[in-house]
């Protein structure tokens, strides 16, 4: 929520913006939270903003960057994370919700859709899952094809869109990922199918 009103302000001031997905290491010791941040452009750099680390938040976790320059290392965006996973630079099961002890590779996978989404300017909810990403859970072991088509869509992602088109690019090249009409949802913890609206055409304008 926080850094999807941040994106709509931005936007509305003129600043392109767009929703990122990933984890970051500075909520929790020793492990990688799922969390969401507001990319903004800034000159021909693109930037992250964390709208959640108000002045209490950065004290209470002792976080020492400003807010509207969260450092690339201390949050890896959903292709960085997978990346990281799969080379056994980070373990999977320290990726994820810790108060929930939910996380995993499967976690991470369904995130790279959920990015890719976000990149498209089809912002979903942390817990809504579609494609491929509908059979997983806690525990599933994702098959080695599903793994080879993640690497392939998290190397496209690590090379970081340059703007709305570039993201449309690589949704073009990897349908399998796209939003789906209905996805699975869990607002109160329990799987729950839900019907979403027809994706609107993305006006480049608003992110570009």
């Amino acid at each position: 929520d926080y850094a999807l009103i941040a994106c709509a302000i931005l936007r509305a001031n003129g600043v392109p913006a767009r929703l990122r997905v990933g984890f970051a290491d500075y909520f929790t010791p020793h492990f990688l939270e799922d969390h969401w941040v507001c990319e903004y452009r800034d000159g021909h750099v693109w930037r992250l903003l964390d709208a959640e680390l108000v002045p209490e938040v950065r004290s209470r976790h002792a976080i020492a960057f400003e807010a509207h320059d969260v450092p690339r290392q201390r949050f890896l965006a959903a292709g960085q994370a997978w990346q990281a996973a799969r080379s056994g630079a980070v373990d999977p099961q320290h990726m994820g919700v810790h108060a929930l002890g939910i996380g995993g590779l499967w976690f991470v996978a369904a995130s790279l859709l959920r990015d890719l989404a976000a990149l498209t300017m089809n912002e979903m909810m942390p817990w809504d899952q579609w494609g491929p990403a509908r059979a997983f859970d806690q525990g599933s072991e994702i098959p080695a094809d599903w793994c080879v088509r993640f690497d392939d869509l998290a190397k496209a992602l690590v090379r970081e869109p340059a703007d709305l088109q570039d993201a449309l690019a690589i949704l073009s090249d990897h349908p399998w990922a796209a939003l789906t009409d209905t996805v699975i949802s869990y607002p109160l913890g329990e799987p729950v199918e839900v019907v979403v609206a027809p994706a609107q055409q993305a006006v480049p304008s608003a992110q570009q």
